[in-house]
């Protein structure tokens, strides 16, 4: 995590001569993208392809095309498919991006630098693949079969592999890998009730080529889980979902309860950044600490794997929908690790003469409460300064001041 961007919060107080005044000053503030409507009629998932400036968006087994974006959103190309795409994934070297089509009972693969079908990689009949993940020598994709939900393996030779897992699935489960802990994958079986709790499976393996290893795996009750992501280093599973109270981090180790991190990750959508800041339906937060609450506008709301950060952490993207999950649009947020902040300075109301002491009242209107190491960059303007001097950094509690 980047403490710079959490902790810095900036001020700039007026001092023009001996006037007293007061000033409403803001920090630099996260800025959105009008939403871009999508030449889509549905949305399944969003994948950034960052080292050849893309965006991958499928429209789920509704579409026929994969839609490919520049990083602001603006329309490159449709890649026609033979069936819709549900899941996607990069492989771990980037040159190459997986799209399940489910109807198709396949999984295609587009070249990322040239944008075109490479082959197609048929799953067996009736299997409709699709969530996707990719470790380094294995693309592994959740089913369906008439008998339930597995696991399958894509080696880099297209050999296809059916029931990697020797546990039975209830139905086609959800898989999430990180590239920071290269052979990990975690699955789980989603459950989209919000009324009533329903029993959730996750499971942490060990992946080696085309070959799942179990080590740990719980059950429980759960309302709607529609999305989960690891933590960049592997230690740890989020999982996000409308009830708060039993969402948060789980351990990799035996998906037992992180005590070290928050609990509450409220919502249909999750994803984690590389410095580990997780953005969800409502804000974006280094864990305890909130940077900005994200609304969106009547009858919208984000997709369910419908959020991504840029590589660098510059950007969080977002493609919304309706209430009945039409009329995708994607928002950008730029600078989504920057707290929106508004910070007042009440000077003296009297002349304070030169070299004296200036004590100085400075309170904030955040989003949320700064952290308690958070620095104020102050610079004063006067007749001797038109153009500002610094003054020396000043904490944000307890309140300092300055010789004039």
């Amino acid at each position: 995590m980047k403490p710079s961007r959490r902790l810095l919060a900036t001020a700039t107080a007026a001092l023009l001569g001996l006037t007293p005044l007061t000033l409403a000053t803001a920090s630099a503030a996260s800025t959105a993208a009008v939403g871009t409507p999508l030449a889509i009629a549905h949305f399944s998932h969003l994948v950034v392809d960052q080292a050849h400036g893309h965006l991958f968006i499928s429209g789920g087994a509704s579409t026929s095309q994969l839609l490919v974006t520049d990083l602001n959103g603006t329309l490159v190309q449709q890649i026609p498919l033979p069936s819709g795409a549900t899941g996607l994934t990069l492989s771990t070297d980037g040159t190459t991006l997986y799209a399940a089509l489910p109807d198709s009972d396949a999984i295609t693969a587009v070249d990322t630098a040239s944008l075109t079908r490479t082959a197609t990689y048929p799953t067996g009949a009736g299997t409709h693949p699709d969530s996707l993940a990719a470790t380094a020598d294995t693309v592994w994709f959740g089913y369906t079969t008439g008998s339930g939900g597995n696991i399958g393996a894509l080696t880099p030779e297209g050999t296809i592999t059916l029931a990697r897992d020797t546990q039975t699935w209830s139905t086609s489960p959800t898989l999430t890998t990180t590239p920071g802990a290269p052979g990990l994958l975690v699955a789980g079986a989603e459950n989209w009730s919000i009324k009533i709790p329903d029993t959730v499976t996750l499971s942490v393996y060990a992946a080696a080529t085309g070959t799942l290893t179990r080590t740990a795996g719980t059950t429980f009750d759960f309302y709607a889980l529609n999305d989960f992501a690891l933590t960049p280093d592997g230690k740890d599973v989020a999982i996000g979902s409308n009830d708060g109270t039993a969402s948060g981090f789980l351990r990799t180790t035996d998906l037992s309860r992180d005590p070290a991190k928050a609990d509450g990750l409220f919502g249909t959508a999750l994803a984690i950044a590389p410095d580990g800041t997780v953005a969800n339906n409502q804000n974006v937060r280094a864990y305890q600490t909130p940077y900005n609450y994200y609304f969106t506008g009547p009858d919208q709301r984000i997709a369910s794997h419908g959020l991504a950060w840029s590589d660098d952490e510059t950007r969080l993207y977002a493609v919304l929908t309706d209430d009945s999950g039409n009329n995708p649009t994607l928002q950008i947020q730029t600078n989504p690790e920057v707290q929106t902040c508004q910070l007042r300075v009440n000077t003296p109301s009297t002349a304070v003469a030169p070299g004296s002491a200036l004590n100085m009242v400075v309170w904030d209107d955040c989003t949320a409460p700064l952290p308690s190491d958070a620095v104020l960059h102050v610079t004063r303007y006067d007749a001797a300064h038109p153009h500002g001097i610094a003054l020396p950094d000043l904490p944000a509690s307890p309140r300092g001041g300055w010789d004039t």
